[in-house]
């Protein structure tokens, strides 16, 4: 993202940053990207997906609609909340049924709520990510935001891969040229791609809607992996999609 920064002539903008929109990017992904996505891995290894996923985006689309309108004064309505109940059911609905852990991890899950304290963390640090990346696209350009969030975050995690003993992971030559191309590749659509789309639709929609919208990313996983993986399409899944539909027309409706 750099590099088409540079050749779109956009090089001038990272020497005159705003001190308090850089201060916004560099929270957002020290909280959000870095720590975030390490708790939401963490809540993976604690619970199973039906159960960790539906906290953690209730609580994201919770929080995020809630500081939507207290910070940027953004509209709630009962409209809205049907919106709510339409995509967290649905999400639900989704990924219930389709745990591939093992049965230990299902019972340990059941039997404790060590998992529900890190789930609702992960739901928390992201409504934050979303709340300082709109507030940092007040006076940056989303690209070069996306910019700073790649390489802040990368640095943050190798940092902590290097203090955790993991620093054999970093090179290149322990993965093989066919798995470092997809992990390139992965890293471009998901790091970069994804991240420079994503806050346009924070500018755009705002704090609430961008939240609820990107709520759909598991469902186009699971829709992905039945057409190209061949796995099997479940009846809660075709309802949760329905219901994750029927919510988005009604929110682009209002």
């Amino acid at each position: 993202m750099v590099l088409v920064c540079l050749a779109l002539g956009k090089a001038p903008l990272f020497t005159s940053i705003p001190r308090d929109a850089l201060l916004y990017t560099l929270l957002a992904s020290a909280l959000g990207i870095a720590l975030g996505d390490a708790l939401y891995m963490k809540s993976l290894s604690l619970a199973p997906v039906s159960r960790a996923f539906p906290v953690i985006v209730s609580t994201r689309i919770l929080l995020s609609a809630a500081s939507g309108a207290i910070i940027f004064s953004e509209s709630l309505s009962w409209t809205m909340a049907v919106v709510v109940v339409l995509i967290i059911g649905g999400i639900y609905l989704a990924v219930s049924g389709r745990d591939s852990g093992a049965a230990s991890t299902v019972a340990r899950a059941v039997a404790t709520k060590d998992w529900l304290p890190v789930a609702l963390s992960v739901g928390f640090l992201w409504s934050i990510y979303y709340v300082c990346m709109r507030m940092a696209l007040r006076e940056m350009d989303a690209m070069i935001a996306s910019s700073i969030l790649a390489l802040t975050g990368s640095f943050i995690l190798s940092l902590f891969m290097a203090a955790t003993g993991q620093v054999g992971s970093l090179l290149p030559k322990s993965y093989g040229g066919r798995n470092l191309a997809i992990i390139s590749t992965n890293g471009v659509i998901a790091y970069v791609i994804s991240t420079l789309l994503e806050l346009w639709a924070l500018n755009l929609a705002g704090v609430a809607r961008t939240s609820i919208l990107i709520s759909w990313s598991p469902i186009f996983v699971m829709l992905l992996s039945a057409i190209f993986l061949k796995e099997r399409i479940t009846p809660r899944l075709v309802l949760g999609v329905l219901c994750c539909t029927g919510g988005t027309l009604l929110l682009v409706a209002t």
